[in-house]
C-alpha cells in the first residue's frame, strides 16, 4: 500500500490515480505470476516502476511494465479502497503473494524474510553483491561517512625573523671579531709578544664577540621591573 496523501493537498480534492499490477517471475517454478504485487501511484508507471527496482528484493525478477489494473479522478481515501479491493478481492481470485499490507490472511503470501533470502540466494548464484534493503544502505553510508579517518596535517615549522637588535649585535660582533684577529695578528706578526701573552690576549678577546653574539645576557634592572610589573598584573587577572 503506497501513501498518496500530501499536507498541501485537500483531502477532499480529486486527482488522477492509478491502481497497477506487475507481473513477476516466481522464484521456485520460474513461472510468470500476473499481477503479484499491486500498488498505487499518482505517477506514470515507468516512475513507480523504477522505484521498485530499488527498494524491493524481488524487482529482478519484474517482467515488462506496471500493468493499470484501475484509472480515473479519485480522493486519497477512494485510491486506498480501490488498491485494497484488488488485493484483497481482484477480479480474478488470485490475490497477490507479494504485497504485505492488507494481505496478511492470504495464505499465498510470501514473508519479507523469505523474499529476502531468496533474493540472496540469485545474487550468490549468479556472482554479483547481494542486495541490501534502502533503509540499510543509508544507515551504512552515514557510519562510513561519520568513521571517515582524519588525515592529520602536518604543521609547517615557523622561522622567527630576527630583529633589527639582534642583526645589529651579530654585525657587530663579526666586526669585533675580525678587529681583534687582525689587531692580534699584526702584533704577533710585528711586535715582539710572545706566544703565550698572545695566547692570553686572544682569549680575553673572544669574550666580547661572543657575548655580543649571545644577545648580551645580562638582566638590567630595567628589565626586572618590567617582568614583576607583567607577573602581578597576571596574578590580578588570575585572581578576578
Amino acid at each position: 500500500m503506497t501513501a498518496t496523501y500530501s499536507s498541501r493537498r485537500r483531502a477532499d480534492a480529486r486527482y488522477r490515480g492509478v491502481v497497477y499490477g506487475l507481473d513477476v517471475i516466481d522464484h521456485d517454478t520460474g513461472q510468470i505470476v500476473r499481477n503479484d504485487y499491486v500498488g498505487q501511484t499518482r505517477q506514470r508507471g515507468r516512475g513507480r516502476e523504477n522505484q521498485h527496482r530499488d527498494s524491493q528484493p524481488w524487482a529482478d525478477l519484474i517482467v515488462g511494465s506496471p500493468r493499470v489494473l484501475w484509472e480515473g479522478l479519485c480522493t486519497d481515501v477512494e485510491l486506498d479502497e480501490m488498491e485494497r479491493l484488488f488485493i484483497q478481492e481482484p477480479p480474478t481470485g488470485e490475490r497477490p503473494r507479494l504485497n504485505w499490507l492488507l494481505n496478511e490472511d492470504n495464505p499465498r503470501h510470501v514473508p519479507k524474510w523469505v523474499l529476502v533470502d531468496q533474493r540472496h540466494e540469485r545474487d550468490d548464484r549468479e556472482g554479483r553483491p547481494r542486495w541490501v534493503p534502502v533503509d540499510e544502505r543509508r544507515r551504512e553510508g552515514l557510519l562510513e561517512w561519520e568513521s571517515a579517518p582524519v588525515q592529520p596535517t602536518r604543521q609547517p615549522k615557523v622561522r622567527r625573523p630576527w630583529s633589527s637588535r639582534r642583526r645589529h649585535l651579530t654585525g657587530l660582533g663579526v666586526a669585533q671579531a675580525v678587529l681583534l684577529l687582525a689587531g692580534w695578528l699584526a702584533l704577533l706578526v710585528y711586535g715582539q709578544w710572545r706566544q703565550e701573552t698572545a695566547l692570553a690576549v686572544v682569549v680575553a678577546s673572544l669574550v666580547l664577540p661572543v657575548w655580543v653574539w649571545a644577545g648580551c645576557p645580562i638582566r638590567r634592572r630595567g628589565r626586572r621591573k618590567a617582568a614583576a610589573r607583567v607577573r602581578k598584573r597576571l596574578q590580578w587577572r588570575r585572581s578576578r
